[in-house]
């Protein structure tokens, strides 16, 4: 599916009211740069440099996607409101996907916060979303209490490791793994290899475009002090397969003791299990390093607690991270993988009306069906929820029985535990990069 490049109506309406012009900025270089700074402005970022190398792969990237900006009527310059979305491929259960709409740089000028903004270009973007006949839109968090209002829920939690390696006694597997170091250059190919594969096979990741790891490894930035100081090694097995990456840095030591260095794993992709065990094992046993902290998130079911002898030796920051928000029910409902045959009654709240009504899920046969209802079905497991709960159920990031307890869901005692029974399918769900 592509992103059409048109502004919502109803968005740019409320924000001519407020004396803002609302317009794309795709395709205009100058424009892309000043909603660039502003949208560094909104996350307390520095201001890109007139002459950053990587300003051509910046308005590359805008390029591909839907920018927006809201500026101040007849005034040019940074604009004071900045949202992006773009087509990602959003892994519902391995091997099942569904195209969403990813929505991205979302800033407001602290100057103009609090006259309905935002709102206007959230609830735009959902339109827009739904018109293009998107099922579902995501995006990732920098505070978790702005997203719920709009019906986006928690789809997926992550987590940021820190290990005391004195304290690390490595007990996981020693799989016959080959490592290598490896360029930059060669790492943004291996990257975007792996790491698709490893979306595919996990609930409410996403496959990422090039540009983006080539961003994140720095291969447009050579000269850049942390982009030297970065290692990449990649792992094969013995008869040359790709088995996973890791890219880290040495961030230091303590001045009278150079066995305190500080290893950070910037990215580390294996969707290979041996391959994940030799990485992490490599990392652990760095000389000279007393702590190893990970920049890029780790799932929060990564075996990695189980290889390393002592739970104490690593200190975990768990976060919520993905937020996912239906627009289409059916269409989502039907595209999950379900661990029971059952049928259950779904009647779902949306107070901004995408996903409001009464749905029956019938999972009894290999392929699930889901049809609107017009009341209870009798004998069938019946569940109210709001849409932002939903996105929680679908992915398995909280059971049925603990939103239930929570007062999130609704239902009698055996509709919950239906519930949790169709729902809970595997490992946690896990979204590896921001976006």
């Amino acid at each position: 599916m592509t992103t059409q490049r048109r502004v919502d109506e109803v968005s740019r309406s409320r924000l001519e009211a407020l004396g803002l012009d609302y317009r794309l900025v795709t395709d205009d270089d100058a424009a892309i740069d000043a909603w660039c700074a502003a949208c560094a402005r909104g996350f307390h970022d520095v201001a890109p440099e007139a002459e950053d190398s990587r300003r051509e792969i910046r308005r590359e990237r805008a390029r591909a996607q839907r920018v927006l900006g809201a500026w101040k009527a007849s005034q040019e310059g940074e604009p004071i409101a900045t949202v992006c979305s773009w087509p990602m491929e959003l892994t519902i259960a391995p091997g099942r996907s569904l195209s969403m709409w990813g929505i991205s740089g979302v800033t407001v000028a602290p100057t103009h916060s609090g006259k309905g903004i935002a709102r206007a270009m959230l609830e735009g973007e959902l339109r827009s979303a739904a018109a293009e006949g998107y099922a579902i839109a995501g995006l990732t968090v920098s505070e978790s209490t702005l997203y719920g209002r709009y019906g986006f829920g928690i789809s997926a939690q992550s987590s940021i490791l820190r290990f005391d390696t004195t304290r690390v006694n490595w007990c996981g597997p020693t799989p016959d793994v080959e490592l290598d170091f490896i360029t930059v250059a060669e790492a943004v190919e291996v990257l975007q290899r792996l790491h698709s594969k490893q979306a595919r096979a996990t609930r409410c990741d996403v496959v990422r475009e090039a540009t983006f790891w080539r961003l994140v490894t720095g291969v447009e930035t050579p000269n850049d002090a942390t982009v030297r100081s970065r290692r990449f090694v990649l792992a094969t097995s013995p008869a040359g397969d790709e088995l996973g990456i890791v890219g880290y840095r040495l961030d230091g030591f303590d001045d009278d003791d150079f066995t305190k260095h500080r290893l950070i794993v910037d990215v580390l992709v294996a969707p290979d299990i041996d391959g994940r065990a030799a990485l992490w094992r490599y990392v652990l046993s760095q000389p000279l390093v007393r702590s190893v902290k990970t920049e890029q998130l780790v799932a929060p079911d990564d075996p990695i607690r189980w290889w390393i002898g002592d739970w104490r030796g690593v200190q975990e920051r768990r976060t919520d991270h993905h937020w996912t928000r239906v627009l289409d029910v059916v269409r989502v409902l039907e595209a999950c993988a379900y661990s029971a045959p059952d049928r259950l009654v779904l009647e779902i709240e949306d107070d901004l009306g995408f996903a409001e009504g009464m749905y029956l899920l019938d999972t009894r046969d290999q392929q699930p069906v889901v049809t609107r209802c017009d009341g209870a079905t009798p004998g069938v497991a019946h569940i109210k929820l709001d849409v932002s709960t939903l996105a929680s159920l679908v992915f398995g990031c909280f059971s049925a029985e603990s939103l239930g307890a929570a007062a999130q869901l609704e239902g009698d005692d055996a509709s919950v535990r239906c519930a949790g029974s169709l729902f809970q399918t595997g490992r946690e769900p896990f979204l590896s990069t921001w976006f």
